[in-house]
């Protein structure tokens, strides 16, 4: 499931009441607005984010997260060595019996 999100607020809102039964196993969302002193925790996700610094950023905006189901084995791939420097991004790789499945979810804030 791939959303867009803006704020936080409209994070909370949109997993609690559009998502519940039968929850996805991944979820990826851009436009988070989250930023380094943020906390995010969702029982039964693995959370990978990409924030911005709140000390150095000069506009709110961007950010994304990816949400994994904690009983699926998913293994963080760094987004430098796949030349995706611009970008707010995350790479997970997924791994279930059929074979591995890479996700990347990505914002480019130019």
């Amino acid at each position: 499931y791939i959303h867009v999100v803006i704020g936080i607020l409209s994070l909370h809102i949109d997993l609690y009441l559009n998502h519940t039964d039968p929850k996805p196993d991944i979820i990826c969302l851009q436009e988070t607005w989250l930023t380094n002193k943020d906390t995010l925790e969702f029982e039964g996700y693995s959370i990978f984010r990409k924030d911005r610094d709140i000390d150095t950023v000069q506009h709110r905006g961007g950010e994304v997260a990816t949400l994994v189901n904690q009983s699926i084995l998913v293994i963080e791939i760094d987004p430098r060595k796949h030349a995706i420097k611009d970008l707010e991004s995350i790479i997970v790789d997924i791994k279930v019996k059929e074979g591995t499945f890479r996700i990347i979810n990505c914002y480019n804030p130019g």
